[in-house]
């Protein structure tokens, strides 16, 4: 379901296509699946999924901008589907990616972050372990992550417990245990940056210039190690 709506965005993330487009074909498909935004839902969000771009991080609105080449667009899309949620997004650069190698090293480092993190997922393990493995990523990688956004559990609701930072946080004590369901979402930019919330309230973004990358998939813990349910 998410992966579906994820890749069919994802695909339709061409230059000369507006943001607002992509949220109409979000909001077809949705219907189409019987499936609802769960962000819309929970927390009444104006559109049926998130589109962050270049500097822009998470939550970005819909909007009738034609996207260019060379923009780094980020596709965030949470749906609700029988009473369950499940979380995904991913990074895209519009175009070749010669024309911003910045971006397009962002996006590898984002990923790889996140599969450092995705190894600390054993039963028993702790959580702050995650964080760990992708800052330590991230660090090396020559990026930053971007400050106070997180992972979460998730299942009936879009956020549940636990936290899933992107660094270590020494004092969280939470464990991983069998059966848990978490969506793990490094958030990181080319530069350290600060992150605020413009005036629309939804969208948060790093200081102008810079770019950041995000990648996200729901992840089940299981005793024979994690399985992404959004793959």
């Amino acid at each position: 379901m998410a992966k579906h709506l994820r890749e069919v965005l994802k695909e339709n993330c061409q230059p000369g296509i507006s943001t607002a487009d992509l949220d109409e074909i979000c909001r077809r498909e949705l219907k189409g699946l019987g499936a609802v935004s769960a962000p819309r839902r929970d927390y009444d969000a104006p559109c049926y999924a998130f589109y962050s771009v270049n500097n822009g991080v998470v939550h970005g609105l819909p909007n009738r901008r034609e996207l260019q080449p060379g923009d780094l667009v980020k596709i965030d899309v949470t749906p609700e589907y029988h009473g369950f949620v499940s979380d995904t997004a991913c990074s895209v650069l519009l175009g070749d990616p010669g024309a911003n190698p910045a971006a397009q090293r962002l996006i590898q480092g984002v990923e790889r972050a996140f599969q450092r993190g995705l190894g600390e997922c054993q039963v028993g393990g702790a959580v702050n372990r995650i964080g760990r493995s992708i800052e330590t990523s991230t660090k090396a990688s020559g990026f930053f992550v971007v400050p106070d956004l997180s992972g979460h559990g998730v299942g009936r609701a879009v956020h549940e417990e636990p936290s899933v930072y992107n660094y270590f946080e020494p004092t969280q004590r939470a464990k991983l245990t069998e059966g848990l369901v978490i969506a793990i979402e490094p958030m990181i930019s080319n530069r350290k940056s600060g992150i605020r919330t413009k005036s629309d309230g939804w969208t948060m973004v790093v200081d102008p210039g810079l770019l950041a990358a995000h990648y996200e998939h729901t992840v089940l813990i299981t005793r024979t190690g994690p399985v992404v349910l959004t793959a």
